[in-house]
């Protein structure tokens, strides 16, 4: 509420998610100062704890290597610079102007290059596991 009321006077938002913690983390510290007049906020230690189970552990690991078998034979399947674009474009998040830069093409090669290497991957029915990549 707080954030709406003051909109007009934010600043421009460059990271949603950042900018709601601080702003979560800010608002609980009025709060607190509003609660407390003779302590400052220096005065606490934070405890931020998460539980975490060994097994939790042992599945994600497991998971990230079968995934990962999967990514390299996914890969393989392309050719050199089709890798070379989707790791561009996807794991460094490069637009493709930058792509086209990058590798001396114009940007319509670049996109249509990224559209190739995903057909191909369409083709190989793992499709699903690029994205799950993508989005891991």
């Amino acid at each position: 509420v707080k954030l709406y009321l003051n909109r007009r006077n934010l600043s421009e938002v460059r990271n949603l998610k950042y900018y709601l913690f601080r702003s979560l983390k800010n608002n609980l510290l009025d709060m607190l100062k509003v609660s407390v007049d003779t302590c400052s906020i220096d005065d606490y230690q934070y405890k931020f704890t998460i539980k975490w189970n060994i097994l939790n552990e042992l599945i994600a690991e497991e998971d990230k290597k079968e995934i990962e078998g999967k990514l390299n034979k996914l890969l393989s399947s392309l050719t050199g610079r089709q890798r070379e674009i989707i790791y561009l474009r996807f794991i460094h998040e490069l637009e493709y102007e930058e792509i086209a830069s990058l590798m001396h093409m114009t940007i319509q090669s670049s996109r249509k290059a990224v559209s190739r290497a995903i057909g191909k991957m369409r083709k190989l029915k793992v499709a699903f596991l690029f994205i799950i990549i993508c989005l891991w």
